[in-house]
Order: structure tokens, then sequence, then C-alpha cells
């Protein structure tokens, strides 16, 4: 049995607000993405994603609390549906949205056991965002991207719904919204192609990189949707960086890095 758990440091039911239950996701708990059902050893090939819910302060769970199953597509570029690699270590990152109704996961609209969608064109395997609320109720309001082609989409995120912005391995940052066509979407930064995370904290946009020089940048102003400059916030030298969090002040972050726990790997401050 294989299956494939990221944790979501930055989206710790935080769809809630302190003392809210609302359907089945519960404030103060602990949501992680895993690939796969278990019923088939994971490979680079198009997978099923699931959305589990855990506890902090039980020790040895053995089985989530509430799990929500995204949608899987169809078929190919049907405009719903969701799969990512099964063995992607940078993909499946789940981010909460600006407004802390939603988490949002991107991923390819391709089949279930598709060969290596990552590696498709963006046209040929369309790439998409699917939003979760917080009754688990799924919904895809961007599909038909064909930005990220011939490469891994990592992450997506959102304002309150109305704007998105993804994150993947060759195409900066750019935005995209539910009453345009996505296609390649609009290009908010360039400067750093190659990102992993995107996520709105504090009301401003950042993404993390582990190429070129590596850390956490802030882009523009906000939550720019036009092309805006990416400034490092905090380098991470030559750690492996995936999901972030900063603090309301903006000069504590808190970043995941994994490699090994005897390469440094981890949570770093």
């Amino acid at each position: 049995m294989s299956i494939r758990l990221r944790l979501a440091v930055v989206a710790t039911v935080a769809v809630l607000s302190s003392g809210q239950v609302w359907g089945q996701f519960t404030s103060g708990q602990i949501v992680v993405l895993r690939s796969g059902d278990g019923s088939l050893a994971l490979t680079s090939s198009a997978t099923a994603v699931f959305v589990d819910q855990y506890s902090p302060t039980t020790a040895g769970q053995a089985a989530p609390s509430y799990t929500v199953a995204v949608p899987v597509p169809v078929s190919t570029n049907s405009g719903s549906g969701l799969t990512i690699g099964g063995t992607a270590t940078t993909e499946g990152q789940i981010t909460r949205s600006a407004n802390s109704q939603f988490l949002i996961v991107a991923g390819y609209n391709a089949l279930v056991g598709a060969a290596t969608p990552s590696g498709s064109g963006g046209a040929a395997v369309n790439r998409i965002f699917s939003q979760i609320g917080s009754t688990g109720s799924v919904t895809f309001p961007v599909a038909g991207i064909t930005a990220f082609g011939g490469t891994n989409v990592r992450s997506a995120t959102t304002d309150d719904g109305t704007n998105y912005w993804g994150a993947g391995g060759n195409s900066g940052t750019s935005t995209f919204t539910t009453t345009t066509a996505a296609g390649t979407g609009t290009t908010v930064q360039s400067t750093v192609m190659n990102t992993r995370m995107v996520s709105i904290q504090n009301g401003q946009l950042y993404f993390s990189t582990a190429s070129g020089t590596q850390g956490i940048y802030k882009v523009g102003t906000g939550t720019p949707t036009t092309t805006a400059s990416a400034t490092l916030l905090v380098g991470t030298s030559s750690a492996n960086t995936q999901a972030f969090a900063v603090a309301p002040s903006g000069t504590t972050v808190y970043v995941t890095d994994d490699r090994s726990a005897s390469s440094d790997g981890g949570v770093q401050k």
C-alpha cells in the first residue's frame, strides 16, 4: 500500500474561525492532502486526491476524522475533476483563501492513471484549480488552464473566490479569474520562474522557490493582478523550500524543508 501525505502547514483548518464548526471541518484541526487510496503503489501517473482532517492532540490517530474526496475527471479536459502526480514531491500544496473560507488545490484535468501529466502540454492536458468549502463541497472555479505546460503545477490560492493565483515549474506567478477564459492567465511576475507555493497571508501575496536565489518572495503590494515586482523576503539557502507561514509582523517566517532530518529538513524559523 502506498499513500503520500502532504501537511497543510498554512491551512491548519484555517477554513474556520476559532470556536466554529461548519459541516465536518472543525477549528483547531490539521488538514493534509493525500494522493492515492492505498489500493495501488504510487507512480508518476495521475492519481486521485483526498483531503484529510486530523487532531493535533490525538496521539497515534489511525484514521482521519473527516475526509473530502476531490472528484476526478470523467474525461480529459472536461472542466471538472482533478488529479496530481502520485510521486511528485512538489505538487499537492494546499493553501487557504485570504478570507479563510476555502482550501485551494491545483492539479491536472487528467484521467486517473494518465502517464506523467506534468510532462504534458497545457493544451493537451489542462491544469485546473479545485476549491473546497467549509462544508466539504468541492468546486472547480478555474479550469482550462494552459499555463504550466510541460512541468508541474504546484499550488494555487484565492482572495475570496474572485481572483486566483497559480504557481508552477516554468510560468512565474499568474493570475486567473472565474469570469474569463483561463488559458495562460495574466502574468504577475516572471522574474522567478520556478515557483512552489503561492499564498496570500496578512493581505499580501507571497511565493516560495527552491531554485536560483531560494526563499520566500513578496509579490508587489497586497494582491496584485497586473505586473508587479518579486522581492526576496527571506532567503533559505540550500533548503528544499515548500510551504511557509508569515507572521503578522512580517518579520518571522516558518518554512517547511523536505530534506531529511539529518540534512536539517523539517520546519525552520
